[in-house]
Formats: C-alpha cells, structure tokens, sequence
C-alpha cells in the first residue's frame, strides 16, 4: 500500500499523495484535524465507489430482483456464465424469454415489444421484426402519436 508522508510535519499517512491533499481540503472544511479525519473515514481502498446504493437500495431496482435500466428495459441476474450475460452477469429479460423458448433471433433483425411496454416481457407479447421494419414502425408511431393521429 502506497504511503505519504507529509513534509511540513513529518507524518506519515496510509494513503497515496492524491488521497492525502483530497483529505487534507475535507479536514479544513470541517475544520479538525487530519488525525481526527483519518480515524472518522476508514482508509480501505474503495473511494468514493463504496457508498453507491446497491440492489434494492438503487432507485432503478424494480420488484423481484428486476433493474430498469436508463432506456426503458428490463435486465435480470443469470449470472456471468450465461451466453447473453454482460460482465456484471446482467442480461436483459426479453432476450432470456425468447431464447428460453427455444427461439433465435437473427444478426439483421431484433425484438419487438407489441404493445410498446419495454417491461412487458411475456412470449406473446414479443416478435422477431427486421431492423428496418422495427425502425419504419417506430417512425411512424413517432409522426402519428400513440392515438394513431398525425
């Protein structure tokens, strides 16, 4: 572990120089000392990263272990083994549906959610459209509005 040792007093710190002037700013801040500051912030490598909210703690964190992610869809835990899995082991719902009913889903084309509620993922709900086809769909939909109006 990186340490740094303070020229103006001698002290040395369990931490890297970027960590010591970081802490040094809060300790004037809050007006204590670095030692007092050392004791209240336990020095364990993670940052910042360590105080995010996780599972359902997060505010995308839907019911059942779903996450919602930015976009609308749903991504479920299959853990990093699974062939459709991201580095986290997150895949999105729609995709483990249709593949666990024995379906593929061609490189040109992509899934369709028919009544346009991305976390609406129940097999009859879903369709394989081509890219251009899903595209011109959506399109349309766009120019019309939902109400089938221009």
């Amino acid at each position: 572990m990186a340490t740094y040792r303070d020229l103006a007093t001698g002290r040395e710190y369990p931490f890297s120089r970027s960590t010591y002037y970081k802490r040094r700013r809060l300790a004037r801040e809050k007006g204590i000392t670095m030692e007092a500051l050392a004791r209240r912030i336990p020095v364990d490598g993670r940052g910042r990263h360590g105080r995010h909210a996780r599972a359902s703690d997060h505010a995308a964190w839907a019911a059942g272990g779903r996450f919602i992610t930015d976009r609308g869809y749903v991504r479920i835990r299959v853990g990093t083994t699974h062939p459709l899995a991201n580095r986290a082991g997150y895949a999105l719902e729609h995709l483990v549906v249709w593949y666990s009913a024995g379906r593929k889903v061609a490189k040109d084309c992509c899934l369709h959610h028919k009544n346009l509620d991305r976390t609406d993922n129940r097999l009859a709900n879903l369709e394989v459209m081509s890219r251009a086809a899903h595209s011109s769909l959506h399109a349309d939909i766009r120019r019309r509005g939902k109400k089938g109006r221009p």
